[in-house]
């Protein structure tokens, strides 16, 4: 199988990552993408990050409106040492599915940090790499990432602007479309002041 694998802190999920994963499997005929929420991303500060439990039931309300069954959440990283390291989920994954082919999918903020990864040169020899440019202008180093370059840009969204328009009590129908986790969010508090 061909399998997408979509690391993030998820922060919310938003219409970003689904283009992502729509076009990987419209572009690149992907079996299945994996979404990887990670329990500590090394580049940030763990208060900076909600529970993993919070992040695995957004993700779980966007995909329940989505109806793409050919995209799962993995909770593999949730019992892994912290912070998440992407070249040691990937051992474990190749390990634990020999017979799969994965492909490690980047959105531009990622793929221009990627030489800052730890290990990203194991990665590169482990799993096919596709960056995806999210707007017309990004500059993506292509000798990177020899093995697929994505010149179709995505949506232009981050989970940090997301969050600061929730503060400021703004509208974000465009960026979570789905209303399940809209009201979750709004139920629950996430982003506010407190």
């Amino acid at each position: 199988m061909k399998i997408g694998l979509l690391f993030g802190t998820f922060s919310p999920p938003h219409a970003g990552h689904l283009h992502i994963a729509k076009l990987s499997f419209e572009v690149y005929h992907l079996d299945e993408i994996w979404l990887i929420p990670s329990p500590q991303n090394p580049f940030k500060k763990i208060n900076e990050i909600l529970p993993f439990e919070v992040r695995k039931i957004m993700l779980e309300k966007m995909l329940s409106e989505v109806g793409e069954k050919r995209i799962k959440i993995s909770e593999i990283e949730k019992n892994l040492p912290t912070p998440s390291y992407t070249y040691r989920t990937i051992d474990i994954l190749k390990n634990e599915h020999p017979e799969d082919d994965f492909y490690l999918l980047l959105g531009s903020d990622n793929a221009k940090s990627f030489c800052q990864w730890l290990n990203f040169e194991k990665i590169l020899k482990k799993v096919k790499v596709i960056a995806y440019l999210r707007k017309d202008g990004d500059e993506i180093p292509e000798e990177l990432f020899p093995h697929l370059f994505a010149k179709h840009p995505i949506k232009d969204v981050s989970s940090s602007s997301i969050r600061k328009k929730l503060l400021e009590g703004e509208s974000v129908g465009k960026e979570i479309p789905w209303k399940s986790l809209r009201d979750f969010i709004k139920k629950e508090g996430l982003y506010r002041k407190s």
